[in-house]
């Protein structure tokens, strides 16, 4: 077995003649696989758009998950195993098993093995941080979560048998805001406890970044590649082991930006993934197995995708942003294309 595959674990084989039992509001585009299955899912669309809104503060119920410390930074508390660790009070016990079940990596099928995590180029660095969507009760909902492996001796000590830790948020689809992306690195920080606190406090997200000014240089050739190779209509994923989490998101935050915000606020992503293999529309991570996907300098895509309607749209961005400075501006500026092109853009990423 390689060291990408100790990462994965195995698909169940499906039985003949039967597909995967969807929901109504569930997709399937013939390239994902299962777990994009559960990923993704059409949204209603919201009463008021984001893009004309005001700032407002998110509150997202938290759910901790690994093991309890002795101390701070310090060793794990002998013979404590995996469980949850701690969790907002007014987290629905019925939200809180289908946010585990959807978020824990084991569970999600994102990681098989925790000995290799010292093998994980962001081993304490951010580890896994994904966005998908899962149904609870009929109603979307969108997760979020960071997936992180730390030594069972101490976080200084990386010799020891790692432990996996991990925060997941959740909150309705109509609810949740662009602008959280470039938040998560920071938001959810997994970081371990002494004692397990079924108390905890939802976390506060402002929404004002769409109000903040736009980086001079921010539509770069890495927004506009991920802009791209999203119109392809598959999943995409970078093989990148050095960029940095916050940077990706921020990254994916801006190609998003771009795109029309019902389709922008459906999209999955991941960074740190371990391997690609379609879990989530947009991924960055170790091993790119995705069939459109970028390994070094070089993008692969499979024969038959026409790049004519990503050329359209970019140039379209371009001509509606010369004097846009913030993000909001920008989701407003994208609300000015042509009826045609943004039905277009829908149907290619989409299907539908």
């Amino acid at each position: 077995m390689g060291f990408f595959d100790r990462f994965r674990k195995p698909e169940p084989k499906p039985e003949p003649n039967k597909s995967v039992p969807l929901s109504p509001e569930r997709r399937e585009p013939p390239p994902f696989t299962p777990q994009y299955l559960a990923s993704e899912a059409s949204l209603p669309p919201r009463d008021l758009a984001e893009s004309h809104e005001g700032p407002r503060t998110i509150l997202f119920p938290q759910l901790l998950f690994g093991k309890l410390v002795q101390f701070e930074g310090g060793p794990i508390v002998n013979g404590f195993e995996h469980t949850i660790i701690g969790k907002s009070s007014d987290l629905n016990p019925e939200l809180e098993s289908l946010l585990f079940s959807s978020c824990v990596p084991k569970e999600a099928g994102l990681v098989s093995s925790v000995t290799d995590w010292k093998k994980h180029p962001w081993y304490n660095k951010g580890g896994i941080v994904f966005r998908k969507t899962i149904l609870y009760k009929g109603q979307p909902y969108i997760v979020c979560a960071k997936v992180n492996g730390t030594s069972e001796s101490g976080e200084a000590d990386d010799r020891a048998r790692d432990y996996t830790q991990a925060k997941m948020i959740a909150i309705p689809a109509k609810d949740w805001s662009i602008s959280v992306i470039p938040q998560l690195d920071q938001l959810l920080d997994p970081r371990a406890t002494t004692s397990r606190n079924d108390q905890m406090e939802s976390l506060e997200c402002s929404t004002k970044k769409l109000d903040e000014s736009l980086p001079d240089g921010w539509f770069d050739l890495t927004v506009q590649d991920w802009i791209k190779q999203v119109l392809s209509g598959r999943p995409v994923s970078i093989q990148d082991w050095e960029t940095s989490h916050q940077t990706s998101l921020q990254k994916i935050y801006f190609a998003l930006l771009c795109l029309p915000e019902s389709v922008a606020r459906e999209i999955s992503f991941g960074v740190g993934i371990p391997k690609m293999e379609g879990q989530f529309r947009m991924a960055k991570g170790v091993a790119a197995h995705t069939d459109v996907r970028k390994i070094g300098a070089s993008w692969k895509q499979p024969a038959g995708i026409q790049p004519a309607l990503a050329e359209e749209y970019l140039l379209q961005l371009k001509q509606r942003m010369t004097n846009v400075k913030t993000p909001r501006e920008m989701m407003r500026a994208v609300e000015t294309m042509p009826s045609e092109i943004t039905r277009q853009v829908r149907k290619a990423i989409f299907g539908n």
